[in-house]
């Protein structure tokens, strides 16, 4: 480690080795690698299903071109370049899960590769310090690793459907890396490749909108000396970026209803949340992902938050949140590059940590914030290890500093690796993905109702029974669940006689639903009760005749 901490010493000169940045980077491919590489098995789970498994619109890409908004499910007409990706993994390899997950690595490894790249040209500036300037790819080089093995990352990279996150956040580091270029130059080139990876980022979901604001202010507290410097070097690019995010909401905002109140939990039940209620919530699922950033244990797939309704949820949490933020644009004048990074961790989460009534959390939405918490974490720790070798009179400052930060990064990253792997294996089967979520968020009866139907199709029935009673003893208002039991019951188990009681109280709940009430007529046919099921067909024919 020592001589690794030595091989960085030589001001600009590691910054300019060709081998050296190609080993670095020959590391964080294989890290990657290594932490993902036993997710290549993981199956299609959750959204996968119906966004890619029974997507029609993805079976030839002539069906992609010319689907029409309610034939893309999941949001995915509005996320145009995700769309297409899928597409053309269909193309290649029809529903092969492989292929998937393949094309999913590679984007999170690519999207690291330009965390490194941009770290180490900011460090490399002539306005930073020799000490920083001389160390820049070690350091750019563990901010990129910690983020890249990070296992609140899986969900964003094993979890297919999960593409957009990591894509975005792909397309959005291009085009930042790609400004930062064009302060170097051929700035023609550079700004219209961050133009076009600003698009893409757009194109891919609604977090990149974010892009032209964090550009912006990248450029004002690395690259220029002044707003106006902003606008005469690169003020046609910050243009192009800001007309994306102004096309975005001409275009598409017709199809995200901002002013209506959504389900936010996975309670199906369900608990209904204001734009207020939806933001008071927001400062504990902040802090959740903060904890969970440092400590990363009982991750899952879906969080089931509550609404915040105590004094200290709302406004004891929003305090410090507030107090966050502040501090950050405080920053801005007298730290700028650490202000920066505590103000971009809040404008990447702000679209969906806002107003936006949304699920109120998941983990996936700290993708990209986590970078700058990565990059925040490595310099804190350089800048302690200069300290430390100030007081003790230590030689070397920089490389001393460094040691403290690889000292600190590689263990830490082996542990990250291996937690990753251990959490890549949840998604090894839709059943052990919904044990995993049931075991973190008991409460979540959507969770238990999952995990009741895959039980109930790998032949482990009374396990499934009960799993579909402990959700709608939590929640006895839940259709879906009574009629999943009463599949469980009737079609799985052959006890039609007990499977009418669930299908009735699904009806009752929904009684227009079809799909319940055929699955009673037949549960009567089956139980014997022929006149009682032969009203019961007559009402699925009436339900089809008004449609």
């Amino acid at each position: 480690m020592n001589q690794l901490a030595n091989n960085a010493g030589g001001a600009g000169e590691l910054g300019a080795s060709p081998n050296r940045r190609l080993a670095f980077a020959v590391l964080l491919v294989a890290a990657g690698l290594l932490a993902y590489e036993n997710s290549m098995s993981g199956v299609f789970a959750f959204d996968d299903i119906p966004c890619i498994v029974n997507n029609e619109s993805l079976r030839s890409l002539g069906d992609t071109w010319t689907a029409g908004p309610d034939e893309i499910p999941g949001g995915l007409n509005r996320r145009v370049v995700g769309r297409w990706t899928f597409a053309l993994n269909f193309a290649a390899g029809g529903l092969d899960v492989w292929g998937y997950h393949l094309v999913n690595i590679v984007i999170h490894v690519a999207a690291a590769l330009l965390l490194m790249g941009i770290v180490r040209r900011v460090l490399l500036l002539p306005r930073m310090p020799d000490s920083l300037r001389e160390q820049a790819a070690v350091l750019a080089f563990c901010s990129a690793l910690l983020w890249l093995v990070h296992p609140i990352q899986t969900e964003s990279v094993t979890y297919i459907v999960q593409r957009l996150e990591s894509m975005m956040g792909m397309f959005f580091l291009a085009s930042i890396y790609a400004i930062l270029r064009s302060s170097e130059n051929r700035p023609v080139i550079w700004q219209t490749l961050a133009v076009i990876a600003g698009w893409l980022c757009i194109g891919t979901k609604e977090v990149g909108l974010m892009l032209p604001l964090v550009a912006l202010l990248f450029d004002r507290v690395f690259l220029a000396g002044s707003w106006k410097d902003v606008v005469l070097r690169r003020g046609l690019v910050h243009a192009l970026l800001l007309t994306a995010m102004l096309s975005y909401f001409v275009v598409g905002i017709g199809s995200v209803p901002l002013h209506v109140e959504r389900p936010v939990n996975s309670n199906v039940a369900m608990e209904r949340a204001s734009s207020w209620e939806f933001l008071r919530t927001q400062p504990g699922v902040l802090l959740h992902y903060l904890k969970t950033t440092f400590w990363p244990q009982n991750l899952c797939l879906e969080l089931d938050w509550p609404i915040a309704r105590g004094a200290f949820e709302i406004y004891g949490k929003g305090a410090v949140i507030v107090a966050a933020l502040v501090t950050g644009f405080v920053l801005l004048r007298s730290r700028p590059a650490v202000g920066f990074l505590i103000v971009t961790f809040f404008l990447i989460l702000a679209p969906s940590s806002t107003i936006v009534p949304l699920y109120l959390a998941f983990e996936h939405r700290m993708y990209l914030s986590l970078a700058f918490i990565s990059i925040g974490v490595v310099m804190s720790i350089y800048w302690c290890g200069l300290r430390l070798s100030q007081r003790f009179g230590a030689g070397d400052l920089g490389r001393n500093g460094t040691l403290g930060v690889l000292l600190f990064s590689v263990p830490v990253a082996i542990l990250l690796i291996v937690l990753t792997r251990q959490h890549n294996e949840t998604y090894q089967s839709s059943l052990s993905v919904w044990q995993n979520v049931v075991r973190v968020a008991p409460h979540n009866v959507r969770a238990r109702m999952n995990l009741g139907v895959y039980l109930g199709r790998a032949g482990r029935y009374e396990e499934a029974e009960s799993q579909f009673r402990v959700a709608l003893e939590q929640l006895p208002t839940y259709d879906a669940c009574w009629y999943n039991l009463g599949l469980d019951l009737h079609r799985d188990r052959k006890m039609p006689e007990r499977a009418v009681e669930a299908f009735e109280k699904a009806v009752e709940l929904k009684p227009d639903e079809m799909l319940y009430q055929f699955a009673l007529a037949a549960a009567l046919e089956d139980s014997g009760e022929i006149e009682v099921a032969e009203a019961s067909y007559r009402r699925c024919l009436e339900v089809l005749s008004d449609e």
